[in-house]
């Protein structure tokens, strides 16, 4: 089993640009915990993957409002 990383993508992507890494943590640590079928090895994994990915949007909404495109 993998994580849903199209999901995660968007869940990440609806998230203020300025919520802090903790706060996407415990997210995306109470959507993971209910799933069936997921350990903690894939909530770790999943909880890095977005983490990554709300970085990287951090990322270009910085370069998009530096005008550093």
């Amino acid at each position: 089993m993998s994580i849903p990383k199209q999901t995660i993508d968007f869940i990440v992507g609806r998230m203020y640009i300025g919520t802090s890494d903790a706060d996407v943590k415990a997210d995306i640590e109470r959507r993971c915990v209910s799933a069936p079928g997921w350990n903690k090895y894939l909530v770790k994994e999943a909880v890095e993957y977005a983490i990554k990915s709300h970085r990287k949007n951090q990322a270009l909404y910085e370069r998009v409002m530096s005008g550093r495109f």
